[in-house]
């Protein structure tokens, strides 16, 4: 029997991607895992990027979890495997 959660399979895959590719940033890594930040994404569609965003303003994931949050715990995971 296995012990411990399995976690998000997106979680996973953004390890892998980090892990086979250390110049990615941690968003970069959370998005080639599977996440997406519709914010962010209207934005860079619009070509803005980051501009227009008023300053801190919180970015949430399609499941309602900060950006911040999941940068923390794909850092976590990233010193575990280190």
């Amino acid at each position: 029997k296995e012990k411990g959660r399995r976690g998000d399979l997106r979680m996973h895959r953004a390890v892998a991607a980090r892990l086979a590719e250390p110049k990615l940033s941690l968003l970069q890594a959370l998005v080639i895992g599977g996440f997406r930040f519709p914010t962010i994404m209207n934005k860079e569609q619009q070509g803005r990027k980051r501009k227009g965003f008023p300053p801190r303003a919180p970015i949430y994931d399609t499941d309602g979890i900060l950006l911040s949050q999941r940068k923390n715990q794909l850092s976590r995971r990233l010193r575990f495997h280190a």
